[in-house]
C-alpha cells in the first residue's frame, strides 16, 4: 500500500474556520457600528463647544442667547446655558428638547430660529 501524503486542509476544516469567522463577525459588526455613531455624536458635541466659544467671543458685550442649536453633518446639538444638553437627529427634535411647544410649522417662522454663527442657531420660545 502506498502512503498518502496529506497536503492542505479538508473541506470540513475549511468550512469550520469560515463558520467561526462568520460568527465572530456577526458579533463584532453591530458593536462597531454603535461605536461609529457614538464617535460622530462626540465629534458633533466638540464642534458645538468650539462654535459656542467662538460665538461668545464674537458677541462680546451683546446679549448672549441661552438656547442654541448647532448643526453638524446631520446631527443637531442642543446647547443650553454654557453646556451641551444632547444630540438629536432632526432640527425639530432639538428644538422640542428646548421647548416642547415647537411644531414643524413654527420652527423656521417668525424669527424663532436665528442663525448667530456658522451652523449655530439661536432658538426663541414659541409664543
Amino acid at each position: 500500500m502506498k502512503k498518502m501524503n496529506k497536503k492542505g486542509f479538508t473541506i470540513v476544516e475549511l468550512s469550520i474556520v469560515i463558520a467561526v469567522i462568520a460568527i465572530l463577525a456577526a458579533i463584532l459588526v453591530p458593536s462597531f457600528s454603535g461605536l461609529i455613531g457614538q464617535s460622530k455624536d462626540t465629534a458633533a458635541k466638540e464642534n458645538a463647544k468650539i462654535a459656542y466659544q467662538e460665538y461668545i467671543l464674537e458677541a462680546g458685550e451683546e446679549e448672549i442667547a441661552d438656547n442654541l442649536i448647532y448643526e453638524d453633518n446631520g446631527r443637531f446639538v442642543v446647547i443650553q446655558g454654557n453646556s451641551v444638553k444632547g444630540v438629536y437627529s432632526t432640527k425639530l427634535a432639538a428644538a422640542q428638547a428646548i421647548d416642547a411647544d415647537y411644531d414643524a410649522t413654527k420652527l423656521d417662522t417668525a424669527g424663532n430660529l436665528t442663525e448667530v454663527g456658522d451652523n449655530l442657531y439661536s432658538v426663541k420660545a414659541v409664543d
